[in-house]
């Protein structure tokens, strides 16, 4: 029950709050007086809370509110990004793909140049006749085409060619040799 002093009894009666003052008890160590006084034979004890507890016990319960949320949205993100089935959609969307040889290296690019989609957030390969080095080239709308550094995957194994691609990107593949296996966009 609260009182006038915003005391929460423990044990005790409905009736008129005891008195301040007495002894300190184990609730001490909680930030919170105490006080034992005597009513009619029954002994009765209230936490007094100071000014300076509430405001404790408000900002801990701040904090602990707004790392709650933290963790709740940063579970969020990991579920929206990292599960299973949003692996599963975009490996399920993928194609198979087989390097030919051009003037300076092995490309691949299909019969139109690939264009990513929201299936995959990034550009994966999975060769499947041996470890390969590959590079993503990007074909912008305005301006040259460029390509990222060169990464190695493993054989029949999912690697990342690009990451965070924004969806509608056209792109070409460049491999250090020849190459055949599946690709994921």
């Amino acid at each position: 029950m609260l009182c006038g002093r915003q005391c929460v009894w423990f044990h005790g009666s409905s009736r008129d709050p005891p008195t301040v003052g007495g002894s300190r008890d184990g609730f001490a160590r909680y930030g919170v007086r105490t006080s034992v006084a005597a009513k009619g034979g029954q002994e009765m004890r209230s936490a007094v809370s100071t000014d300076r507890d509430r405001t404790f016990i408000r900002l801990r319960s701040r904090v602990i509110g707004i790392l709650t949320a933290a963790a709740l949205a940063a579970g969020a993100l990991t579920v929206a990004v990292g599960t299973p089935a949003s692996a599963a959609t975009c490996y399920g969307s993928a194609k198979s793909y087989k390097s030919s040889l051009y003037d300076n290296g092995w490309f691949w690019y299909g019969s139109v140049y690939p264009t990513t989609t929201p299936n995959c957030y990034d550009i994966n390969v999975k060769p499947t006749n041996g470890r390969i080095q590959v590079r993503t080239c990007f074909l912008p709308t305005k301006g040259n085409a460029y390509c990222n550094g060169w990464r190695t995957i493993e054989n029949n194994t999912w690697g990342t060619a690009a990451t965070d691609v924004l969806d509608g990107t056209k792109f070409y593949l460049n491999f250090s040799g020849p190459s055949a296996g599946l690709v994921a966009y």
